[in-house]
């Protein structure tokens, strides 16, 4: 993101062009609980700011997106002062969860304002990974996303109108418990991809479809940083760091940060795909 939302340790991001891609989806009122989750989490930003929002629905192991590093969201936010000028608007244009709704994602576009009353400096993706705690309350797992180059001029219009469209995951078919196959580089992603796979890049709208993917530049290595299963453990979350192909990894040397999605029905197979580039 700007240098701004990067000092403040954020990393929400929406886009406004999800609805062409998303129209074979069925539109839904934000009945699920995953759904008013985001809902509220976006009205507490808006009315109370970022800081008392995040730090009210990050779960104590949520990981949040600087700029391409990935840190504890929490531990983030307490050297952030309260009573911010700036705002950061978004709305849920997608949402995925389980049968149970106690675990999935949403995405959907956002604005980011320096100071409230003027036009916004920022737009993007925003990703969003929750989870329901022992007392049943939806709490972060992962807040990140991808963002554009230049504001897009028709995200007013997406935040201002919104509609927000579910898909729940099937039962499984599973049998016996298993575990995601560990991938260590992006080119590698493609051979595991749902067909209706959700997939944000940069400058891009939200995605739906296989046929959307599009990987890395150049071959990256994967290095998780966080990952767990819903209940169930047929849903499975991942994130992590992107860096080049070497012989050693030099920490310093981040191309990027990921965050993916599994889900096991007949087989595992990736049900979002996230990935920004460092620029």
């Amino acid at each position: 993101m700007i240098k701004k939302l990067l000092t403040l340790v954020l990393a929400i991001v929406l886009y406004t062009n999800t609805i062409p891609v998303l129209k074979a989806q069925r539109s839904v009122t934000p009945s699920k609980e995953i759904i008013l989750s985001e809902l509220n989490f976006a009205s507490s930003a808006e009315k109370l700011g970022l800081k008392y929002a995040f730090e009210q629905n990050l779960d104590s192991m949520g990981i949040i997106a600087s700029g391409v590093h990935l840190v504890n969201g929490l531990k983030a936010y307490a050297n952030v002062k309260a009573h911010q000028t700036d705002l950061l608007a978004w709305h849920p244009s997608f949402a995925r969860t389980n049968l149970t709704d106690d675990f999935g994602f949403t995405t959907g576009p956002y604005l980011y304002y320096s100071h409230r009353g003027e036009p916004p400096i920022a737009s993007g993706n925003y990703f969003s990974i929750w989870k329901k705690d022992k007392n049943q309350h939806f709490k972060l797992l992962f807040d990140g996303g991808v963002n554009h180059t230049s504001v897009s001029k028709d995200y007013h219009q997406a935040i201002e109108n919104p509609t927000t469209q579910l898909m729940v995951f099937k039962k499984p078919k599973k049998t016996k418990q298993s575990a995601p196959p560990i991938l260590s580089t992006t080119k590698q992603a493609s051979n595991y991809l749902d067909n209706d796979v959700l997939i944000l890049r940069a400058d891009h709208p939200i995605r739906l479809g296989k046929a959307h993917y599009s990987s890395t530049p150049d071959e990256l290595i994967y290095v998780q940083k966080q990952s767990g299963y819903d209940e169930s453990g047929n849903l499975y979350y991942v994130v992590g760091n992107l860096y080049a192909t070497s012989p050693t990894i030099d920490p310093k040397k981040i191309k990027g940060f990921y965050a993916q999605v599994w889900c096991f029905e007949k087989k595992w197979t990736i049900v979002a795909d996230v990935v920004q580039l460092a620029n």
